[in-house]
């Protein structure tokens, strides 16, 4: 009787040719097309743990952290050896803003491999967190094992300006510079260590160097287009934004232009997009998860506004207006303590409201300016002061909370004065 023999079952047939176009799309950034290829991939082989991981760095590209995170805990699941998952969920958790949990993921791809984009991130990542010490550790370890790695000589020269010691940033920035001639940012740190160190010659033609190379005419036309929107050209705003962009493609604020520019133009799906956009470069904006936040508040889609303001207060906890739209959402949904506490924390966050107990018996809230922007502040207030004198009320026959915005209304008991462009409340106490 022959002897059967056992083999290793082989990946589902084509399922490596799917991969092997995906890693090719994503190469290429084209991160929609790796998804639908390894998508493909995993109806073929569910378990195929490189295809998983893939799938979780396309859609942290895509921004769509909660689909990343699926995919990137099941490629642990599959294989939880593998450092390079590790190494992408340090990636999620840090395009995420989650800098603290990146650090964990970082060390345990690591503990496995020491590779150096690893030590890189972890670098950056305790930067970020203000280790600048810790983060010169990692850069030169990544030095070590990658000598030439593209750009960790001048984050190690950048890093080591923050520590102070000027003549070995120097040197560090220089030669980084000497292959990487087109980052500004780079030069702009030497100039400035020039500068600490007295070399008042070098650092003016580093400065010099920058101006040249447009980072001057990119704050003279980033200053036009605030200008234009605030003028109420938003066409042109929206012009001179792009043209910014062109110049150099990642400038959030740029971007944060056009989506404020857009709103007024009422093109919300471009608003969306310049809003992503903005996101993908600085992934810590508040501004642009607030601006997202409205947008999907305007349009009813109160889970989506909820989730972004959430976002906003993540990066952000002191940004007043999120404060004040978060209440608003619990208002819509009747969740009165919530959206009361939510109001208060808004106003009290909120340079330009001052609360002023009168003397005459009656109480002022003023907001500066009196603006249309500044009308969900009036509204807090309104609930804020009703709830302060009176309290919840209910009727005989109603088995819910009232609304305090419409008990104040029915009670007339609240002046509004507009004057020399501030917004005065008055309230009976």
């Amino acid at each position: 009787m022959a002897l059967k023999i056992l083999r290793p079952a082989p990946v589902a047939q084509g399922a490596d040719a799917h991969v092997t176009m995906a890693k090719t799309y994503l190469e290429g950034g084209l991160y929609a097309k790796a998804v639908e290829e390894l998508r493909v991939a995993l109806e073929l082989a569910p378990d195929l743990a490189i295809a998983h991981m893939l799938l979780g760095n396309a859609y942290g590209s895509l921004r769509r952290f909660d689909d990343a995170d699926r995919a990137l805990q099941r490629a642990r699941e599959l294989n939880p050896q593998s450092p390079d998952t590790h190494l992408m969920i340090g990636h999620l958790r840090y395009a995420q803003g989650r800098i603290a949990d990146s650090i964990g993921a970082y060390e345990q791809a690591l503990a496995m491999k020491e590779v150096a984009p690893a030590h890189f991130m972890l670098g950056s990542a305790l930067r970020e967190l203000g280790d600048p010490d810790g983060a010169a550790s990692r850069f030169a370890r990544t030095l070590e094992i990658d000598p030439d790695h593209p750009v960790a000589r001048l984050a190690l020269g950048a890093v080591t300006v923050d520590i102070g010691d000027y003549g070995n940033a120097i040197a560090l920035l220089e030669e980084g510079l000497e292959s990487n001639r087109d980052v500004m940012l780079g030069r702009y740190r030497l100039g400035t260590a020039y500068l600490e160190a007295g070399r008042y010659a070098e650092a003016s033609e580093a400065f010099d160097e920058v101006k040249r190379n447009g980072m001057a005419r990119v704050v003279r036309s980033l200053a036009r287009a605030l200008s234009l929107l605030q003028a109420g050209q938003y066409e042109d705003a929206v012009r001179v934004a792009d043209g910014i962009l062109a110049l150099r493609p990642k400038m959030p604020l740029a971007e944060m232009v056009r989506a404020w520019a857009f709103v007024e133009l009422e093109r919300y799906r471009d608003a969306e997009a310049a809003y992503r956009a903005a996101i993908g470069t600085a992934p810590r904006l508040a501004s642009a998860y607030h601006g997202l936040g409205r947008l999907y508040l305007a349009e009813s889609r109160i889970a989506e506004a909820e989730r972004e303001f959430g976002e906003a207060l993540l990066h952000e906890p002191r940004l007043a207006v999120a404060h004040i739209d978060i209440a608003e959402i619990h208002r819509r949904r009747g969740r009165y303590p919530d959206a009361l506490a939510a109001y208060r924390r808004g106003l009290e966050l909120d340079r330009g409201v001052r609360f002023d107990p009168g003397p005459d018996g009656k109480d002022r809230w003023v907001i500066i300016p009196a603006s249309r922007d500044r009308a969900p502040l009036a509204n807090a207030v309104v609930l804020v002061m009703a709830d302060r004198r009176q309290g919840p009320r209910r009727s005989e026959n109603q088995d819910g909370p009232v609304s305090t915005e419409r008990r104040t209304r029915n009670d007339r008991r609240t002046a509004m004065v507009v004057a020399d462009g501030t917004l005065t409340l008055v309230m009976d106490r």
